[in-house]
């Protein structure tokens, strides 16, 4: 069984953006992400702090905007102002929103020339979500030929299940999703030789629905007993032909290409002339 160690991947992949960093530096430019956050969600706390870490150590600046509760208008205002702050070259809006907003009204506000994550349902541009970036890596790292091995996609929300099944279709990939009114979702589990798993509930996939010798992404994450874990909750299985766990796997991965994303809008802002 093979661990796939997500900080080394990531580690590699900061190491490759550093002379794009210091190239921008060079031109008096400090790459700096705009986060929102909305609430209390311990999740949510957490990934932003784990990004606020890395871009402190990458040198790139960081701006956290918090809202104890949702007021659609003061997050619409506050994005507004980023969209025109030429010192913010990346916005992000920390998922998922709490309270009865409308998500995606909030998220088409986000400039498509800031969009880091990808979310602006405007958004034409061909890069790809951070998170979707780190799926691929990891199934490249795995050796996984998508054309002729069983891919299953467990969850079909807007950030991974339902971004990721148009990836597999474009590049014609034998693939299935399920959720849980799936009927048959324990048979076709069973058959799967790749499960990703992006539910985002704590031990919701579950050793009896895998088969032996499956390779498992897990693109979840929670909180269980003050702990991060994934959609399955990790105790040394050993029935994995590899796995990408949580933590440590699929997280890292993609706070480093969300560096990524934030310096290929910076260098865009910069050709075209706008900053």
């Amino acid at each position: 069984m093979k661990i796939i160690n997500g900080k080394e991947i990531a580690n590699k992949i900061l190491d490759r953006l550093e002379p794009d960093i210091l190239e921008l530096r060079k031109k008096g430019i400090i790459p700096t992400l705009a986060v929102i956050l909305v609430g209390d969600d311990q999740s949510s706390e957490i990934y932003v702090k784990n990004k606020r870490k890395i871009f402190e150590e990458m040198g790139l600046g960081f701006k956290l905007f918090a809202f104890e509760k949702f007021d659609q208008e003061k997050v619409a205002d506050l994005i507004n102002k980023l969209n025109d702050d030429p010192k913010i070259q990346g916005i992000l809006v920390q998922s998922p929103i709490p309270g009865t907003g409308d998500q995606k009204a909030i998220l088409s506000l986000v400039d498509s020339s800031k969009d880091v994550d990808c979310l602006n349902p405007k958004n034409i541009s061909e890069m790809h979500s951070p998170v979707l970036k780190a799926i691929l890596r990891v199934v490249r790292e795995m050796k996984i030929d998508i054309k002729k091995s069983k891919i299953v996609i467990v969850g079909k929300g807007e950030l991974i299940g339902k971004p990721f099944s148009k990836i597999l279709k474009e590049k014609k990939a034998k693939f299935q999703v399920v959720d849980k009114d799936t009927k048959n979702k324990k048979q076709i589990l069973g058959e799967a030789d790749l499960v990703i798993s992006a539910v985002g509930q704590p031990g919701v996939l579950k050793i009896v629905d895998l088969k032996n010798g499956v390779s498992l992404i897990d693109a979840g994450g929670g909180i269980k007993a003050g702990k991060t874990v994934g959609d399955f909750i990790w105790q040394g299985q050993n029935i994995f032909r590899e796995v990408s766990k949580v933590p440590g796997g699929i997280g890292p991965i993609t706070i480093a290409f969300l560096v990524e994303n934030l310096l290929i809008l910076a260098k865009q802002q910069v050709s075209e002339k706008r900053l």
